[in-house]
């Protein structure tokens, strides 16, 4: 007993179990230790696990162009703050954007869209704003290859007096070639374009309709319309920018359609809403 083996343990040492006695009994203590494992296991995971971040997806930072997503800590006294955070000031270290906690911009964004894009009285402006900016985005890509399919042209002309003026060899006539196959291939597109939107606008109305209603009855689908008319909302510390569906489509932006909020270090909904 007593005896150095070297920083192993000896052999020969002798064990006296509960020589001291305890303060508190075998039992009590087991349950007391399974239970500090558990907190310290569930601290950081539980609600991460249970909470529904509305707005997963959805938020890109206006500082450094990253994503954001929801988090959700618990204090020593148990109380849940979730918020939302940029990924890349919390995974690399390479922004400073303020976290926002989601009490504050969950609510303004619901609001935003039961007010601003699915309210009864607005229903039918939504509808218009959004066939109005799918024509125009049809009418731009006709155009666009209405522009192109001229200047293949112009190239095909160009070349074939490249060929009336004596330079006659392989490598011009297999670019004529090419830009009469491209050619073919714009008017094709051009022949197969839709410029007019496919759905009329009582359909419209009556599908933004459905979905005020839904989202009336049944908290639920909430995410789901979330998802569907709001194309991505920007923050940094100042502003909080939601674009909606009805103001961007196919990466257009209509103009007056822009809703900000300011704020410095929290999301004040006064006033939210209001178009610039």
């Amino acid at each position: 007993m007593g005896k150095w083996a070297g920083g192993q343990a000896n052999p020969s040492a002798i064990v006296i179990e509960d020589a001291i006695p305890r303060i508190i009994d075998a039992a009590t203590w087991e349950r007391v230790q399974k239970r500090i494992m558990e907190n310290e296991k569930n601290k950081c995971n539980k609600s991460r696990v249970n909470r529904e971040y509305l707005l997963s997806g959805l938020i890109r930072c206006r500082k450094c162009g990253g994503a954001w997503g929801g988090a959700t800590t618990i204090s020593s006294k148990g109380y849940e703050h979730s918020y939302y955070t940029c990924l890349n000031k919390r995974r690399l270290h390479t922004c400073d954007a303020k976290d926002m906690a989601a009490a504050d911009i969950e609510p303004l964004v619901v609001n935003c869209l039961k007010d601003e894009i699915l309210n009864g009285e607005l229903i039918e402006n939504t509808a218009d704003a959004i066939l109005q900016a799918c024509k125009d985005d049809g009418a731009d890509n006709t155009d666009a290859v209405k522009r192109e399919i001229s200047a293949t042209e112009k190239k095909i002309e160009n070349l074939m007096h490249t060929l009336e003026d004596g330079f006659d060899n392989d490598m011009v006539r297999n670019r004529i070639i090419g830009h009469q196959a491209h050619l073919k291939i714009l008017r094709d597109r051009l022949s197969a374009a839709q410029p007019t939107p496919t759905v009329t606008r009582e359909e419209l109305i009556k599908e933004l309709a459905r979905d005020r209603d839904l989202l009336l009855v049944d908290p639920h689908y909430i995410r789901q319309a979330l998802k569907k008319y709001i194309v991505n909302i920007l923050i940094d510390d100042e502003v909080v920018e939601i674009n909606a569906v009805s103001e961007y489509l196919a990466n257009r932006t209509i103009p007056g359609g822009l809703y900000v909020c300011r704020g410095s270090e929290t999301v004040n909904t006064a006033g939210c809403g209001s178009r610039i």
